[in-house]
């Protein structure tokens, strides 16, 4: 312990710019104590840019781990001097993706953003899942499932409301939790409103999935993602998605797991009906959904890839 605290003391404070965001010593200085010889942050964030900066001064190694699409847009690199939606400088987003000594991807769309608007090669990683279920499937499953946050930038939950609005015949099952206050409020408001909807605002992750296993339906409304969690949860289960506009990996259309409608709302609310009343369509989708997810993200088959990447990146540097 006494080693460890006077190398902490001869550490010297970093600090510095990156574009027009002030890197403060305060912020990183927790990084030092880690101690680790590879970092790595989900996402292209404040964050993210920090921990590049971080290993970039101190000859470590950072390895960018992909969230979403939306971390590797190109309006970054060309309009350095802009934010993205969150607030995020675009600098600080660029200086992330251009200092990383590997990029894991989560899936083909993620890597030919990467290639095409930054020149950077990837290692493509499905999300690893568990694939054994922690709840028994319900027996007499009736509701449409849709789980995110109370962003409507990007997961959109009021598009969801206004598709039970549409579609009072059959039962809606909402786990949001809390991103914007006023979105929030107002889903919470219309939520009331509608007699075929239960909305729960917090659910602990333990007992996340026993909603899946008892769903009927998958449903989801996000503008963009990276590999939902809330997908492989679904077909963890055998229950099929349905998308309006998001289809991670080609896991949908390419594979069969579900449908996604190319951001048109009708086709959702078709869609929705057709999958609701038809059983048989249902199972064979949802078989189709458990089989991909055990062949494609099971956790045994995934985590061997991080290991090899990560060492290779020890070994070698960058990539």
């Amino acid at each position: 312990m006494t080693s460890l605290k006077a190398g902490l003391q001869q550490a010297t404070p970093l600090s510095g710019r990156v574009g027009p965001y002030a890197i403060s010593p305060e912020m990183i200085s927790i990084y030092d104590e880690v101690g680790a010889d590879i970092y790595m942050v989900p996402g292209n964030s404040q964050y993210s840019g920090e921990v590049a900066f971080y290993c970039h001064q101190r000859g470590k190694k950072y390895a960018f781990l992909s969230g979403s699409d939306f971390d590797y847009y190109p309006e970054y690199k060309l309009y350095p001097d802009q934010n993205d939606l969150y607030g995020v400088p675009h600098a600080l987003k660029t200086y992330a993706i251009e200092t990383a000594a590997v990029h894991i991807v989560q899936n083909e769309r993620q890597a030919v953003l990467l290639k095409d608007g930054y020149g950077r090669f990837s290692e493509i990683i499905m999300n690893p899942i568990d694939t054994k279920p922690l709840f028994p499937p319900g027996t007499d499953a009736r509701t449409i499932l849709w789980v995110g946050k109370s962003d409507e930038r990007v997961k959109r939950p009021l598009m969801l409301l206004d598709l039970a609005r549409r579609l009072p015949e059959f039962e809606f099952m909402i786990i949001m939790n809390f991103a914007q206050q006023d979105t929030h409020d107002e889903c919470v408001r219309r939520a009331k409103e509608l007699p075929n909807v239960t909305m729960l605002e917090r659910v602990p992750y333990a007992l996340i999935e026993s909603y899946f296993a008892n769903a009927r339906l998958h449903l989801n409304t996000s503008l963009f993602e990276g590999f939902p969690n809330t997908f492989l949860q679904a077909a963890k289960y055998g229950v099929p998605t349905i998308s309006l506009q998001v289809d991670p990996g080609f896991m949908l259309s390419r594979h069969g797991c579900g449908l996604v409608c190319a951001g048109d709302f009708s086709k959702l609310e078709t869609g929705t009906r057709d999958l609701m009343n038809d059983r048989a369509l249902r199972d064979q989708i949802g078989q189709r959904a458990l089989d991909y997810v055990r062949a494609h993200h099971d956790k045994d088959v995934i985590i061997p890839r991080y290991e090899q990447v990560l060492s290779s990146v020890l070994d070698s540097g960058r990539r």
